[in-house]
């Protein structure tokens, strides 16, 4: 493969890995802050997930 194809790859799952922390951390807060039911907790990660595969 191609070294820029793999030095890419790289940068966009440091990236991916860096988005799923910030926001397992912001839910952390969310939950905390507002003590959400499991359904709500749920209801919030899919959410992200599909955010998450939009911007990949």
């Amino acid at each position: 493969m191609d070294s820029r194809i793999v030095q890419d790859m790289e940068i966009v799952e440091r990236e991916a890995c860096y988005l799923i922390d910030t926001i397992e951390t912001t839910l952390e807060r969310i939950v905390n802050y507002n003590d959400l039911n499991e359904q709500e907790i749920k209801s919030i990660k899919d959410m992200a997930i599909m955010m998450l595969q939009e911007w990949s």
